[in-house]
């Protein structure tokens, strides 16, 4: 018989991240306590049932500063001799958080006649991009029945100038991207570029997928995260004059859309005309003077 083990370590230190091994949106439902309790009482439930627990590498973080989450079994936090005692237990395990309705799977089991696979993420990096108490948990799963939970709460604050940057602290033209993708999905990543110009600190904030409506998303995610714009082109004259007169920096071949102005902040959308940039779309913003 053919045995296959995929054992994947997503230990993210720095914000920028992989691709991950398997993500499902609301593929498996989440239940309720007394379901829970309910599963307990099968046959599987009555067997020395291995709990994997969830930590935290915070209790609080700021948008855009990563946490790391990792799988904890027996007190070993490299748990990977563990991965066929685990298919004792479950059949899979996914890793959810409640508030954002979206899973991904980080343990999962099958057999046949002709091979055992299994594979085991124990450790994971994610960025989380709005402020919120999120609930996140570990379901384990059993013959399509929830039979174990595990749960941890993360507090996300939004206390940074912009996004997850203080101006103070960017000195110099940055020389790469930073990404940060959402553990969650598999197709959204947004990425920054720190910027100096005449001693002014900015950061260029964009979308990398390949989905159109980059537009809108960062536009929509911006006034979720401040508020509604203040000039748009509704009042294109209006728009470009404050453009030119708010923001030290003007980007080469690019059309503002949209202003935010925050207590911190000066905020554009730009529109890029094809060929001329990287992206369609993206988010520039200063220092409010």
């Amino acid at each position: 018989m053919k045995t296959t083990i995929h054992l994947l370590l997503a230990l993210l230190l720095i914000s920028s991240c992989s691709k991950h091994n398997e993500v499902i949106d609301n593929a498996e439902k989440e239940p309720e306590t007394e379901e829970i309790r309910e599963n307990e009482d099968t046959e599987t439930a009555t067997q020395d049932l291995i709990k994997p627990k969830l930590k935290a590498s915070y209790k609080e973080q700021n948008i855009f500063e990563m946490v790391t989450f990792s799988i904890s079994i027996d007190g070993d936090d490299f748990p990977f001799m563990n991965i066929f005692t685990l298919s004792a237990s479950y059949d899979s395990i996914v890793w959810k958080v409640i508030n954002l309705e979206k899973t991904r799977k980080v343990f999962s089991y099958s057999s046949d006649s002709e091979s055992n696979s299994a594979n085991f993420t124990f450790q994971w990096g994610h960025n989380f991009f709005l402020p919120d108490e999120y609930k996140t948990c570990l379901l384990g799963y059993k013959n399509n029945a929830v039979i174990y939970s595990d749960t941890v709460s993360i507090q996300i604050t939004d206390k940074k100038d912009f996004l997850g940057y203080n101006w103070i602290d960017i000195t110099k033209q940055g020389d790469h991207t930073e990404g940060f993708q959402d553990a969650l999905s598999e197709n959204t990543e947004f990425a920054i570029l720190k910027t100096f110009h005449n001693n002014i600190p900015g950061i260029r904030f964009f979308l990398r997928d390949t989905s159109s409506g980059k537009g809108k998303t960062l536009s929509d995610y911006i006034t979720r995260l401040y508020s509604n714009p203040i000039y748009t082109i509704e009042n294109t004259d209006l728009l470009r004059k404050k453009y030119q007169t708010l923001f030290n920096n003007k980007i080469e071949n690019a059309q503002p859309q949209s202003i935010w102005i925050t207590s911190t902040s000066t905020i554009v959308l730009l529109k890029f005309a094809p060929k001329e940039n990287a992206f369609d779309y993206e988010i520039y913003a200063e220092p409010n003077k």
